[in-house]
């Protein structure tokens, strides 16, 4: 399979060289850049549609090939044990590596973590810590996080992880099948944007989930300096943002 993408004129176009990876995952390198994908779907397309790479908002990649097969891969942590530690430091000692790729890290009965891995790493400044760090975003007290690792080399590297809905595709239709909405986009950097006539916002994404909630289908508003928004699906989920008119 990694000939196959390898073969693809955006690929070669772009500067990737790809490569297979342990535990099945793939590996594309374009200069200090790297990208670690999973696996999700291979299907078949029909034989006269045209090689290509896609990078999906959500950062997945799609990919179809000389063949006809239609490749769908996953970002994913690029060194996961490293996290593991990070995370112990914390007193955090599970991680579930979900199908799509996002990271479900329980936190005690009632709150958990989601975050999605960023599609590709870069070299980290050589006087960083290994580990977690925190960095801001744009709104004022929301925070992104970073995991500084060594990679095989041992030059040090950093991801991304940002935060994710627990249930993109279940809080996609929720707002999507509201009374008004055009648009519905969801970023692999964390952020959501839904456009519509009576609801419209831009926002960064909260990691914690709360569990055990009611599921009433609705969404709340708590105004601070910041709103933050929270839906109430299948579990809590909270949204920190401004207004597209702001």
């Amino acid at each position: 399979m990694a000939a196959d993408i390898q073969a693809i004129e955006a690929v070669e176009t772009a500067g990737y060289v790809v490569s297979q990876a342990l535990q099945g995952n793939y590996q594309l390198v374009q200069g200090d850049t790297q990208l670690l994908m999973t696996v999700s779907s291979v299907k078949q397309v029909n034989d006269d549609t045209p090689p290509s790479m896609e990078i999906q908002s959500d950062g997945s990649v799609i990919f179809i090939t000389a063949s006809g097969s239609e490749i769908t891969m996953q970002p994913t942590t690029q060194d996961l044990p490293a996290l593991q530690v990070a995370l112990h430091d914390y007193g955090i000692s599970k991680v579930i590596v979900e199908d799509n790729g996002n990271l479900t890290i329980p936190i005690n009965d009632s709150i958990s973590a989601t975050a999605r891995p960023d599609l590709s790493s870069t070299p980290a400044w050589f006087g960083a810590q290994l580990g977690l760090h925190n960095l801001p975003t744009l709104l004022p007290g929301v925070l992104n996080i970073i995991l500084v690792y060594l990679d095989d080399s041992g030059q040090k590297r950093q991801q991304y992880l940002y935060p994710v809905a627990k249930y993109p595709q279940a809080l996609y239709t929720f707002f999507e099948k509201m009374s008004g909405v055009k648009q519905v986009i969801f970023d692999n950097n964390g952020t959501i944007e839904v456009e519509g006539s009576s609801l419209s916002f831009r926002g960064i994404m909260d990691y914690a989930v709360e569990s055990g909630q009611t599921a009433t289908g609705s969404i709340q508003y708590k105004s601070t300096f910041v709103y933050t928004l929270r839906v109430a699906i299948f579990d809590f989920k909270s949204f920190h943002f401004l207004p597209l008119n702001n």
